[in-house]
């Protein structure tokens, strides 16, 4: 098995908190000040992650906001749920972080799984928003890790 494969398995093996736990670490070490503010007030967000200017690449400094979702997303999940918990994302004042509410901002679905009406569901929201929903699949994200030099062995410490 390769490193990113174990990387994947691992990922796929932890818990939806312990996910959201792993990203907040991952991305205080990799881009910035990260808190999970999963739960009461949370507005759609799980993480939120304030990338310093030095980070970002055009030197302004980010807001990405994660929903971190473990379970397949199908259409019903997708109309009933999770669209709602990312439109509440657009529109919320963000209170953690002291973050500037000015700076550009992300909204980033990390996911397991997903049917392929929930894509095309979510390709057609991406149409009609000023800002899109970036997809990122588990699979992707054990190939950023792994690019990165990041080792499975890594995770669970990292998802405490």
């Amino acid at each position: 098995m390769t490193e990113r494969q174990e990387i994947l398995k691992r990922l796929k093996g932890l818990s939806e908190s312990k996910l959201r736990k792993f990203i907040v670490n991952y991305s205080k070490k990799e881009l910035g000040d990260s808190a999970e503010i999963h739960g009461s007030g949370e507005h759609g967000i799980d993480v939120v992650t304030l990338m310093k200017p030095d980070r970002d690449p055009l030197g302004l400094g980010q807001t990405l906001l994660f929903q971190v979702k473990k379970d397949r997303i199908t259409l019903g999940s997708w109309r009933n749920n999770l669209s709602g918990q990312l439109a509440e994302m657009y529109v919320r004042t963000i209170r953690a972080l002291n973050i500037n509410e000015m700076s550009p901002r992300r909204v980033i679905l990390l996911y397991n799984d997903m049917t392929p009406a929930v894509h095309e569901a979510i390709s057609d929201w991406n149409k009609k928003i000023p800002i899109p929903i970036e997809l990122l699949p588990l699979h992707v994200l054990a190939s950023i890790l792994d690019g990165k030099g990041f080792k499975a062995r890594e995770i669970r410490r990292m998802a405490r």
